[in-house]
């Protein structure tokens, strides 16, 4: 058996060390590069699903606001009431500012500026076709059903998720 001497060794065991260093450098490095960015579309979703709940808690509020009508002498194209093809265009900034819109009576955490207006679209006899789904709340074709449009504005207090939803209502008088 014949053993080597040191001096004949070529140093393989070094030029390999030094390449798995080297790939493991990359590794890291490329880490370091992506986790801002995960943690960017994180910051980002969250602002979303913020906005997204403000709106939804506001649009209960405005739903819960026309159940409080008596009538729907109110509805004057101001204060965010509006009659049918008269309301303010939902994309633009000017909209989710004073009288053109209603200021969410709600104090959300983490959202700001939420805001809704109200169209009414019209009153609707249902007549023989039921407009009550499955007999769930009042009872069906006993009357006219006033339909609501209710569009409603969010942001989060960074400003950087909006959110509109448009939901409709119907309400008897």
């Amino acid at each position: 058996m014949k053993m080597k001497r040191i001096n004949e060794q070529k140093g393989a065991v070094l030029i390999v060390s030094i390449l798995i260093l080297l790939i493991l450098t990359f590794i890291g490095v490329s880490t370091l590069q992506v986790a801002p960015l995960q943690e960017k579309i994180a910051a980002n979703y969250q602002d979303t699903n913020i906005s997204f709940q403000a709106a939804d808690t506001v649009e209960r509020e405005a739903e819960t606001f026309v159940d409080s009508l008596v009538d729907i002498s109110s509805f004057t194209n101001s204060n965010g009431l509006y009659t049918a093809g008269n309301v303010p265009n939902p994309f633009t900034s000017g909209t989710w500012s004073g009288s053109a819109s209603r200021a969410s009576t709600q104090s959300i955490p983490g959202a700001a500026n939420a805001r809704y207006f109200v169209e009414m679209v019209g009153t609707y006899d249902s007549g023989t076709v039921s407009l009550n789904i499955y007999n769930y709340g009042q009872d069906p074709n006993t009357g006219p059903v006033t339909v609501f449009r209710i569009v409603v504005h969010a942001t989060d207090t960074t400003g950087t998720a909006e959110t509109i939803v448009q939901s409709f209502y119907g309400r008897r008088f």
